[in-house]
């Protein structure tokens, strides 16, 4: 039934809301921890590939870089490990005595590289290197040679006399190596490095591992508000502040007030510290990521806990995160949004059904990338009251519209007793 417009809804939840969430159950679980890629696992933390090492329930430690099992000698800092075939470290580690290492801000457009050589041996022996020759990318967790076949790359093979006073320089080339073709991720670039007095029986070669970036990291003003990227884009997830204290940011901005992630109401301050957490009665979930311009968005609701019967309305607002607010996308719409007056009951723990947001085709509203929000409300409590009969249909088929009640201040009605989170992204 129509006629139940935005600004009544807007009204009786501002007089009763109990529980302001961010609902990001749709994509919380998927970004933590290990997820199956093109059939090769893969290791996320708050949204992004993992970095770092972990350590196994039985004490064994393992690596990962940009979420991939690190197997084989790797250097890590100023020291290679030994790592087996499944990805645990042996034990094995020691100070390779010729070490290069780049910059850290390479960009996808960067056309020449410099490698610093130079040596951890401090007894004085001296050390050659060659100018490096090749560059891998790593690619599910193999190092994959990214030379364009049609590239005629090539680099002089000149020693270079090294000693543990200062380092010497190497150049590689990596979009002419590449073909162009030189993007974000981990790559490595190879060198031979040999003891000057024992060039045949101490001849090795040497990695140097690097991370292409396509920008920004950190915090950033941007229109007097700090956002936070990670590798030039917006960063989604936990961070922890210099006082020990945990903050959530999504798209950049943090969170103030309260924010759901996964199937609990997380509690911040104002300056975005995390305060408390609270377990949710349901769960909403729209599948994931949303193509812009979708007009049809189904959520499925989940009751996680056993607190007697519940019933909810269709849902009929929509916000969209901006700049660390939640803003209203249906502001300009001179509060008439019209909706069907429709009531959904869940009796038990366990119990899901789809619930229909129809408010996307009836306003018109187009979705374009970013964050946004859809209000679930709970009408389980009787204090609502009706102007008209919930349902009067006509025998002609019209069905008159009904008025809804703001509820008293001191009603028990959540009328945002959980929100469904969803990302939109580019066609």
């Amino acid at each position: 039934m129509k006629g139940i417009t935005k600004k009544i809804i807007a009204a009786a939840a501002a007089a009763a809301m109990t529980i302001t969430a961010v609902g990001l159950s749709a994509y919380a679980d998927k970004t933590n921890g290990w997820v199956k890629e093109d059939g090769v696992s893969r290791r996320y933390s708050s949204g992004s590939p993992y970095t770092g090492w972990l350590k196994n329930k039985d004490g064994s430690k393992k690596y990962v870089l940009d979420g991939y099992l690190v197997k084989g000698y790797f250097t890590i800092g100023s020291k290679t490990y030994n790592f087996g075939e499944d990805g645990t470290y042996t034990g094995e580690k020691f100070t390779p005595p010729v070490i290069g290492e780049c910059k850290d801000d390479i960009l996808p457009t960067t056309d020449k590289i410099t490698v610093t050589i130079s040596t951890t041996d401090n007894s004085g022996k001296k050390y050659g290197a060659a100018e490096p020759y090749k560059m891998e990318r790593w690619e599910k967790g193999l190092w994959v040679d990214c030379m364009d076949e049609s590239s005629m790359y090539g680099v002089d093979d000149v020693s270079l006399g090294v000693s543990y006073e200062k380092g010497n320089t190497g150049t590689f080339y990596p979009q002419a190596y590449t073909g162009n073709n030189f993007s974000e991720g981990y790559y490595r670039i190879t060198f031979p490095a040999w003891e000057e007095e024992n060039r045949e029986g101490t001849w090795h070669i040497v990695y140097t591992v690097f991370q292409v970036t396509s920008g920004k990291s950190g915090w950033v003003k941007e229109d007097g508000i700090n956002r936070r990227y990670n590798n030039g884009k917006p960063y989604t997830g936990w961070i922890k502040g210099k006082d020990g204290a945990k903050k959530y940011c999504l798209d950049g901005y943090l969170a103030t007030g309260d924010m759901q992630i996964g199937d609990s109401s997380y509690s911040f301050d104002k300056d975005g510290n995390l305060t408390g957490q609270t377990p949710l009665a349901i769960s909403a979930d729209v599948g994931g990521k949303i193509k812009a311009g979708t007009k049809n968005i189904t959520i499925k609701l989940t009751k996680i806990t056993d607190i007697g019967t519940q019933n909810f309305g269709a849902p009929v607002l929509l916000e969209r995160w901006e700049k660390g607010q939640w803003v209203d996308c249906f502001a300009d719409l001179d509060g008439n949004v019209p909706m069907t007056m429709e009531l959904y009951s869940m009796n038990y723990k366990g119990e899901t059904f789809d619930l229909p947001f129809r408010s996307l085709a009836s306003t018109g509203y187009k979705l374009t990338p970013g964050f946004y929000r859809i209000p679930i409300n709970d009408v389980t409590d009787t204090s609502i009251k009706f102007a008209n009969p919930v349902a009067v249909l006509s025998e002609d088929g019209t069905v008159t519209p009904v008025t809804l009640q703001s509820p008293k201040a001191d009603s028990d009605v959540e009328f945002a007793s959980a929100y469904a989170m969803f990302e939109v992204v580019a066609k």
